[in-house]
């Protein structure tokens, strides 16, 4: 599948530091750190493999991303994110089994998140190649069905 850009406030809800502008993440206040939490449910067994975050402006000195284990009982950092990072791919290490929680951002100034991207793999046994081969032999048989039943009506 490769990159899926969940940057938008579809997907994150920020906290009173952060806020959703038009089409980035812009800090908003004077607090050092800022949260953003998935919302509407979508991390849940969602099991991209790598995250990149592209983000500008003077001031993001640590990023992370914290999930939880299998049993939403304790978090910890999945992926770290510092100053000269954006644009990077960086592998996610999962808790567990556990799900993504929220990005904790660090901050010393003014900045702004302008994409966060997750590269998602596809599922086990339906890859494109497979489908493709799939969508031919169904063509294929219904192909070999028609052309039998045009004989058939031909011989009545």
């Amino acid at each position: 599948m490769g990159w899926v850009d969940k940057t938008s406030n579809t997907y994150w809800t920020g906290d009173a530091n952060i806020s959703w502008v038009t089409d980035h993440w812009a800090y908003v206040n004077t607090m050092n750190v800022a949260l953003l939490s998935p919302t509407g449910g979508w991390e849940t067994d969602h099991r991209p493999t790598h995250v990149r975050l592209t983000f500008a402006g003077a001031g993001i000195y640590d990023v992370k991303l914290v999930g939880y284990d299998d049993s939403h009982a304790y978090g910890g950092t999945i992926v770290s994110f510092g100053e000269g990072d954006s644009g990077v791919s960086k592998e996610i290490s999962y808790i567990n089994d556990g799900d993504i929680w929220l990005f904790y951002i660090q901050i010393s100034g003014s900045w702004n998140i302008t994409k966060i991207e997750f590269y998602e793999e596809e599922p086990v046994g339906w890859s494109h190649n497979f489908m493709g081969v799939a969508n031919a032999n169904i063509a294929k048989i219904n192909g070999v069905a028609i052309a039998n039943i045009k004989s058939v009506n031909e011989v009545e």
